[in-house]
């Protein structure tokens, strides 16, 4: 028996300004982050389900903008 634990992390905020909070959450576990990283996956509340947008690969460091780009915060 496998015994391993993913642990994660999780803000909520507002990435593309409809009123609704969106999540950006990071998964670790040394099974699913390489040498390069963990991922941060970016999910959008959408018709009250989760939509994945995409993540953002070995990003240990998040900061987020009050600019917007096409509608959306701008991530770094």
């Amino acid at each position: 028996n496998l015994k391993f634990g993913i642990e994660f992390e999780a803000v909520s905020i507002d990435l593309n300004a409809d009123g609704v909070d969106d999540v950006l959450v990071r998964l670790e576990n040394p099974l699913i982050c390489g040498s390069g990283g963990c991922l941060t996956h970016i999910l959008v509340n959408q018709n009250g389900g989760w939509l994945n947008l995409g993540y953002l690969f070995g990003a240990s460091n998040i900061r987020i903008s009050n600019s917007f780009k096409n509608d959306c915060l701008m991530l770094s």
